[in-house]
């Protein structure tokens, strides 16, 4: 059994900590002149039955592995065919073999922490450590052992034998498509069949290894065994030489039904594995000699349908529900499918997804892309709208591609995981999913013109080039602030296509929610450029925000950041310092920028005194040409909500709304009213203004008798994410303890 190497810091005094620092130090010491390939083994297997032994199963996958951030290395864009063999011996270190490929068996189970580890052989005996990295994702069903089985022989394309001080050395893959693994099926199994090795594997070795089956029913029948017991890679192995061993004359019906079969195992096998693409292929091939084949309309429709071709899905549902009517996992499916193709015309209802997420919470949401004819994408570098836009329109519905709720990794905010998982996508799906991937920025010319395949042909060798992905995710991920139907969290990223076209500005004019559903709510004029703030930054720092953006790649010239830019540095240092004071006053009162508690009498006046400063550091820009002073939104909102009295509580709420361009006075207005038009050109929205009004709400703060602050959220909330007042209501009033 393969380890799955859980988080040992909660061990006690780091125990585990330091068993997996010895373990890499073995594990990648096998080249050193002192160490032997018997030493380095016996090693291997002691320090890893330790850590099984330490491993609690409570504890999640260690995600923050030093490797897993190390000096990435692009994906081969070489044939396979073109390439000749090396040895390691002959290997370089940390030089590329260009030209070159290696070919290796695995000795040891293989260990699983970001990627999986283990011990191999090359041809000509030497022993050496092997590092897969994002061959394998934590979510997948496949298993470390089932995924790197002692015993496999694979093929290393262009092969790098990374060197590090600390951590020895390793032949290391970041990208799954430099990767070949040589089974029965494969064209280059002959390169190897007879290859003597020179030791022995500790472990069992994958069932098919030992069998010799010698026709096409015995394979087929040794590929549904393996099928039942979850090992997919080898199930689709042995359908796959099955499919050889049939012969090209089929004059006889016996043989055409075989290869009928066959091939409907095969998209099975292909869809539990992720391989969608692979699955519609077989499912096509039956169904261009079996047009009513049921299996392969259900199992063609499941795969178009997980690769978003809901229209595609649709029309092989309802060929089955033609030639057998009202069978109910075809109704189900047909269900889902026609609500995708709705979706695709008029977006998904809002509040439909709220029920989802609070009927359903752990169960993802699902809904179709959608794109009003009001935008267009410009060269897929930003946004305009094709005619005026009203506040409160619902522009784009995005469903991501990937998202991740495990922690960040990077310092974009997105993680490990969701790297792994885009690159798994790419190389499964490369002419669909990889496509679209493809088609984002890394905001580097030389990395977008990477090439998709190794020979550029829609039929040629995916490349899976995980530093161009990682790019592609540094450029364009989203941070979530809270999964769907789980608590809120600052951990969350994810990538999405439509939305990453996007361009940033720190003052938007639409903006987005969890689901990725965009609403204008400004009003947009046609030929406009329509513009989100990448992570809600615009209350931060000038210097915090720059930073952010420059490490995503690109300098935001917004007018907010022009504004902010002009100020002497000094004064933005200044100003910057009365900031980090605020919250070193106030953060242990509040939780992700809500107050959980009140703070004693002291602290706030220690707080108001920081305010005083902070409105004197503006003071002093009379020609700024804008009345933005987005770094007293908290402060002031703080000061609001603790109060105490109603006169207080209204003063501190209008400059809040003020030092962000908003008139709370207008916005009771427009409550009042039904009018839209809430934000001016050069205005920003924070969800805090969510929280201000809710709370004026519940204390029963309109002197008038009404529920104009009440109004007023119903109002704000419909303009900024399409909440109607069902929603509000449970958001900010069916809980009043949270």
């Amino acid at each position: 059994m393969a380890l799955e190497l859980v988080g040992c810091k909660g061990t006690k005094n780091g125990h585990g900590r330091r068993l997996l620092e010895d373990f890499h130090r073995v594990l990648h010491g096998a080249n050193s002149e002192t160490s032997n390939a018997q030493d380095l083994r016996t090693k291997h297997r002691n320090l890893l039955a330790k850590l099984r032994s330490r491993a609690s199963d409570k504890e999640k996958l260690v995600q923050s592995c030093p490797t897993a951030t190390s000096k990435l290395t692009p994906a081969s864009d070489a044939l396979l065919s073109s390439l000749t063999e090396i040895v390691h011996a002959k290997l370089l270190s940390n030089i590329r073999a260009k030209g070159r490929f290696i070919i290796l068996r695995t000795l040891e189970p293989v260990a699983a922490l970001v990627g999986l580890e283990t011990v191999a052989e090359d041809r000509a005996g030497d022993v050496c450590t092997l590092a897969l990295y994002n061959y394998r994702s934590s979510k997948t069903e496949t298993t470390p052992d089932e995924a790197l089985p002692v015993g496999t022989v694979i093929i290393l394309k262009e092969p790098v034998l990374k060197i590090d001080p600390e951590r020895g050395n390793a032949l290391r893959c970041d990208s799954p498509s430099d990767v070949v693994f040589v089974g029965r099926d494969s064209p280059f199994y002959g390169m190897v069949e007879h290859t003597v090795w020179h030791h022995e594997v500790n472990g069992s070795l994958p069932s098919l290894s030992s069998f010799r089956g010698s026709s096409a029913e015995e394979w087929k029948t040794e590929g549904n065994n393996l099928f039942k017991r979850g090992l997919f890679n080898e199930a689709r192995e042995a359908y796959a030489v099955a499919l050889q061993l049939l012969p090209a004359d089929e004059s006889k019906e016996q043989g055409s039904e075989l290869r009928i079969t066959i091939h409907l195992n095969l998209a099975q096998t292909y869809f539990r594995l992720g391989f969608f693409e692979e699955t519609v292929l077989h499912t096509d091939i039956v169904l261009k000699q079996d047009p009513h084949n049921h299996k392969a309309l259900f199992r063609g429709g499941r795969a178009h349908y997980e690769l978003r071709r809901y229209q595609l899905a649709l029309d092989h549902f309802d060929r089955l529900n033609t030639s057998s009517p009202g069978q109910p996992e075809t109704m189900k499916e047909l269900k889902k499918c026609r609500e995708r193709t709705s979706e695709q015309t008029t977006g998904v209802n809002i509040y439909k997804l709220y029920l989802a997420a609070k009927l359903k919470p752990q169960i993802p949401i699902d809904a179709a892309d959608f794109m009003s004819p009001m935008i267009k994408v410009v060269q897929r570098r930003g946004v305009v709208a094709t005619e005026a836009i009203q506040p409160g329109t619902k522009i784009l519905v995005c469903k991501a591609l990937q998202a991740d709720f495990t922690g960040p990794t990077f310092e974009d905010g997105s993680s490990n995981e969701l790297v792994t998982e885009l690159i798994q996508s790419v190389w499964k799906n490369p002419n669909t999913i990889g496509k679209s991937v493809y088609e984002l920025t890394t905001n580097n010319a030389e990395l977008d013109s990477h090439k998709q395949y190794c020979d550029e042909g829609l039929n040629g060798e995916p490349i899976a080039d995980v530093v161009r992905i990682r790019k592609i995710v540094n450029a364009n991920a989203f941070r979530l602030d809270r999964a769907p139907g789980h608590e809120p969290s600052e951990d969350g990223s994810a990538l999405f296509v439509s939305a990453s076209y996007f361009n940033h500005s720190c003052i938007p004019n639409a903006i987005y929610n969890d689901v990725v559903v965009f609403h204008v709510f400004k009003p947009v004029a046609c030929g406009e450029e329509v513009t989100v703030a990448y992570e809600g930054e615009s209350a931060e720092p000038f210097t915090a925000r720059k930073k952010n953006y420059q490490a995503r790649g690109f300098l935001c010239n917004c007018q907010l950041c022009q504004l902010d830019q002009a100020e002497p540095e000094g004064e933005r240092k200044a100003r910057d310092a009365l900031i980090a004071a605020e919250r070193e006053l106030l953060d242990p009162y509040r939780k992700n920028g809500v107050m959980i508690a009140i703070p004693p009498a002291g602290i706030l006046k220690s707080h108001r005194g920081v305010i005083q400063k902070l409105e004197r550091s503006y003071s002093t820009l009379a020609d700024r040409k804008s009345s933005l002073k987005s770094a007293l939104f908290m402060p002031y909102v703080c000061q609001a909500l603790t109060s105490g009295n109603r006169v207080k509580f209204v003063d501190y709420a209008e400059k809040a709304f003020e030092s962000m361009g908003v008139s709370l006075k207008h916005l009771l207005e427009c409550s009042d009213t039904g009018d839209v038009n809430i934000f001016g050109e050069g205005s920003l929205y924070s969800i805090h203004m969510d929280g201000v009004l809710a709370a004026a709400a519940m204390a029963g703060l309109d002197n008038s008798g009404g529920d104009r602050f009440l109004a007023a959220l119903e109002l704000l909330k419909r303009v900024t994410d399409g909440s109607n007042k069902q929603m509000v209501k449970a958001q900010f009033f069916d809980n009043k303890e949270n």
